[in-house]
Parts: C-alpha cells; structure tokens; sequence
C-alpha cells in the first residue's frame, strides 16, 4: 500500500521546481495536509484507500463547517491539482465515466502493488 503523505510531498516539490509562486504550494500543501489528516483519522490515509466517496464526504464536511463556497474550491483545486500530477505520474491510468453526482471525480487510480482501482478527484 502506497502512503499519501510521499505523493504530496513530491507534488509540492514538483510545485516549487516548476516555479510555482511559494504562496501558491503553501495554499496547496494546507489544504493537502487538511485532507490528509482528516483521511488518516478515518484509515484511509494510502492511495488504494483514496475513492470518489472519500472526497465526496470529505467536501461534505468542508460545507458543514460553514466554508464560503470560494474555499472549498481552493480544496478541490488542490486535490485536482494533485490527482493531475499522480496522473503524470504513472499512478492514475485512465479516465473513467463516474455516476453523475458524483463528478467530477472520475478518474482511476492504480496502486502499483495491487489490481485495486479506485476513484480520484481530477478537477472542477
């Protein structure tokens, strides 16, 4: 099982090489580290545990907390910004059509150890 938390880790880096302004990784690499908190407490803190349902309740809390609706965007723009780089990373292998309500989370992702493949956010 592949961990999150070296992926983000490598997306942030990636950030910073390709000239990112460090405002922008820092607003990414909050929000991220928010996300994985808030999965590792629930045991799903590895990529084979990452699903459409996990983020979908994920913004479902970010809304119950009373969030303006500008940032739970910036939370799906880091994710999607992410699920973008574990795809050119080799990790995310295909799209996929995914029920309506439950887009725009329709890509797959692949631990590369295991057959298991699971849902992604890919953007807004």
């Amino acid at each position: 099982m592949i961990p999150m938390r070296p992926t983000i880790d490598a997306f942030l880096a990636e950030l910073n090489l390709r000239g990112f302004s460090p405002e922008t990784s820092l607003g990414y690499g909050y929000n991220l580290r928010s996300f994985l908190r808030w999965a590792e407490a629930r045991g799903a803190g590895t990529l084979r545990a990452l699903t459409s349902e996990l983020v979908a309740e994920y913004v479902t809390e970010l809304r119950r907390q009373a969030l303006s609706p500008a940032s739970v965007k910036r939370y799906v723009a880091a994710l999607s910004a992410w699920a973008r780089f574990l795809r050119r990373s080799g990790w995310l292998v295909r799209l996929i059509e995914a029920p309506r309500h439950l887009r725009p989370w329709i890509i797959l992702v692949q631990d590369r150890r295991c057959p298991y493949f699971r849902l992604l956010p890919l953007c807004l």
